[in-house]
């Protein structure tokens, strides 16, 4: 194979590295097995709402820290061209954030605070304090090449994805709680109206309401991961759709003359087709005033 790259102290030249067997060196990997004692890792299903509000908030974070130092790289490439020095961004200390983002994860840290004891002083190890960074030094000289902060695009990408990713986790846990109670108000309506149905149309609601909900979260978990969709979308659409159709379905029920009165397959039947002749008949007045 070989290798392409631009030498970004000389943007004239073009290295091209032939090669037959190309070894890369990993640093940091070693060839023995060193047991983990204390694995602390979860994952996004893992995680509880509050502990992905805090990676969700230390994602945004670091998108914030990398759309920072894209411009600057830029600032700089355009300074270099005008023959100014470049600027060196100053040191920002790191602070941990340990205070819970959110209503809910402050009430729930209220409230565990005043029903469990408090820990003792001994109980809780004194953390050391964090070093501060070292100063950064001016680089040397460099030119504007095709791709300068490339890296830094694809830092605020990630970070963006990873922050996106724990959000729709989030929603998920909210929507998938609310859907209980979009479930009742869906099935009262259908219950009043056709009481005669039976067990097939109790079936048949269950199958194609769930198999929206499952297709609708699988396709909007995808989407939100991917910055298609907002994650409040992604993950409460079906709930928006199936809420709506619920207080419409009590809405018609309360009306005079249609009250519940036993209704069967027959009925449900001509409601699906009143439903698909909706939109063709508000067509239908345009087709007849065509020449």
């Amino acid at each position: 194979g070989d290798i392409e790259e631009v030498n970004r102290t000389d943007p004239a030249q073009f290295n091209r590295t032939f090669y037959r067997t190309n070894r890369m060196r990993v640093s940091g990997v070693g060839n023995i097995f060193t047991q983990t004692e204390h694995d602390t890792y979860k994952s996004d299903r893992e995680m509880s709402t509050c502990e992905m509000r805090l990676a969700a908030t230390a994602a945004r974070r670091d998108a914030s820290r990398a759309a920072g130092d894209a411009r600057l790289v830029m600032e700089n490439d355009l300074r270099r061209l005008a023959g100014l020095a470049p600027v060196v961004a100053p040191p920002v200390p790191y602070v941990p954030d340990t205070a819970p983002p959110g209503l809910y994860c402050r009430a729930l840290r209220r409230l565990a605070a005043w029903l469990l004891p408090p820990e003792a002083e001994a109980q809780t190890p004194q953390a050391t304090p964090p070093l501060p960074p070292p100063a950064r030094t001016p680089g040397t000289q460099l030119y504007v090449t095709p791709g300068a902060g490339v890296g830094e695009a694809q830092r605020l990408r990630d970070a963006r994805t990873r922050a996106a990713t724990y959000e729709v986790e989030i929603q998920k846990k909210y929507a998938i709680a609310a859907a209980c109670l979009v479930f009742a108000l869906v099935g009262v309506p259908v219950a009043l109206r056709f009481q005669r149905g039976g067990v097939g149309l109790v079936i048949g609601m269950s199958v194609a309401v769930f198999a929206v909900y499952y297709f609708g979260l699988i396709v909007g978990e995808d989407l939100g991961d991917r910055l298609v969709v907002s994650p409040f979308l992604a993950m409460w659409t079906p709930n928006l759709i199936f809420a709506a159709a619920g207080v419409f379905g009590l809405w018609r029920i309360r009306k005079p003359g249609n009250a519940p009165n036993g209704g069967d397959w027959s009925d449900v039947g001509e409601a699906v087709r009143r439903v698909v002749s909706w939109p063709v008949s508000l067509l239908r007045p345009a087709w007849r005033s065509l020449p």
